[in-house]
């Protein structure tokens, strides 16, 4: 997709479009989900530009769900070299560069409320949500929404269907 055209999608659209890379990243073996990690690159790409590496297979990572969303999201937007998440861990909560930190980037398409929704879903927690406004029914859903026993990967694949079939929104 042109950056062109990505301007041009709304925020839910942008969200459909972030989750169907997450997909095929996970179907391409280029996003490994963990829990417990944001991004943490086990195959470096000699291109410098996150975006490019990504687009030609050249980078794995160990992904989180918030991890997975932002790196999708580089691949939308770039400006973002990989020398700046090549760390063993990479804290995009906390983390800033030039560009912005990787959930304050984020936020720009998804709401607090959605990023905790989906990080307590992949997470198996509730602390995500614990300071937002969101009801306690709901919050119970998202972490319920991860049945013991699936892998990491499974609960990611369901997460990103399901904000792909609501349209951009994750719905626990």
């Amino acid at each position: 997709m042109t950056i062109k055209k990505w301007l041009l999608l709304s925020k839910g659209e942008k969200r459909v479009e972030i989750a169907k890379d997450v997909l095929k990243a996970i179907k391409d073996s280029v996003y490994l989900p963990l829990r417990g990690r944001y991004i943490n690159v086990i195959k470096k790409s000699s291109e410098v530009s996150v975006q490019k590496s990504l687009k030609k297979k050249e980078l794995q990572c160990k992904v989180c769900v918030i991890g997975s969303c932002f790196l999708s999201l580089i691949k939308f937007e770039n400006k973002f070299n990989v020398d700046d998440i090549s760390n063993s861990l990479f804290l995009i909560d906390y983390e800033d560069d030039e560009n912005g930190s990787g959930r304050e980037r984020l936020l720009k398409h998804f709401s607090k409320n959605q990023l905790g929704l989906i990080e307590n879903a992949f997470e198996k927690t509730t602390c995500f949500t614990e300071h937002l406004e969101i009801k306690v029914h709901t919050a119970n859903k998202s972490y319920s929404f991860k049945n013991n026993g699936e892998d990491d990967k499974i609960v990611l694949i369901r997460i990103m269907k399901n904000i792909i079939l609501n349209k951009g929104t994750f719905k626990p």
